[in-house]
């Protein structure tokens, strides 16, 4: 009986490979805007607490 050799196909086809592509970048998207949102509120908490007459706990600061 002669050897034969499977190749393993490690990449997905099809409707699958397309869902899978965007996963990434929208994942990556989503978790920079979540960074730039916590920073942006962290520079701007004193000057939103004095804006709005407001306390810490309103603008989110704990």
């Amino acid at each position: 009986m002669p050897h034969t050799r499977h190749r393993l196909n490690l990449r997905p086809s099809g409707r699958r490979a397309r869902q899978n592509r965007w996963l990434i970048p929208s994942a990556a998207l989503a978790v920079h805007l979540r960074i730039g949102q916590a920073y942006a509120t962290s520079v701007c908490k004193t000057a939103l607490v004095a804006h709005f007459d407001a306390g810490l706990t309103a603008v989110g600061g704990g």
